[in-house]
């Protein structure tokens, strides 16, 4: 039988002092920048070539994909790129959280079972960026920050609201383009 479920302490996700809440912060602002700056991207990009997409270079080698990430698309692929970086920063991040609860994993069986102790620290360190992304712990490292996470947090609104402006827009913006 197992033991009765405790409550979720924020603080166990987060480490002591400032840096780690301004991390979590402003990885979580750069997360939420990024579905803004796509769909502008594609706004750009629209406006901008429309839909004559033969003015796109043809991608067949590496040189050519760079000449179209520095396209008119170029807005929305940093979108993209923004969005990953923020998830690859957040998991590494949460990697002391996970060497904090498990230790090191080298040991006599790393010789035995590599692949499987490094798949089990990353199942592991996902969790924690998973609970370091939940509302309490937002808080509290918003707490710490005091006023750098008031005008923080006011920018991840500032940014959810161009998201949600841009969205009828980029739809606009397709019935507009469509009609040429």
């Amino acid at each position: 039988m197992s033991p009765p479920l405790v409550a979720f302490d924020p603080d166990s996700v987060l480490r002591p002092g400032r840096f780690d809440p301004l991390a979590l912060i402003v990885v979580g602002v750069v997360r939420g920048a990024a579905p803004a700056l796509f769909v502008v991207g594609l706004i750009y990009f629209l406006l901008t070539v429309g839909n004559h997409f033969e003015s796109l270079p043809d991608i067949t080698t590496p040189g050519q994909a760079l000449r179209a990430l520095l396209s008119p698309f170029a807005i929305a692929a940093a979108g993209v790129l923004l969005r990953f970086g923020a998830g690859v920063v957040a998991l590494l991040l949460a990697y002391p959280l996970s060497r904090h609860a498990t230790g090191s994993v080298i040991g006599p069986d790393i010789v035995k079972r590599p692949v499987r102790i490094w798949q089990d620290r990353l199942h592991l360190i996902r969790a924690y960026r998973s609970m370091r992304w939940t509302s309490p712990v937002r808080t509290l490292a918003l707490e710490r920050l005091g006023r750098t996470g008031y005008v923080l947090s006011w920018t991840g609104t500032i940014l959810t609201i161009v998201f949600w402006v841009a969205l009828p827009a980029l739809l606009a913006t397709l019935v507009i383009t469509g009609r040429r």
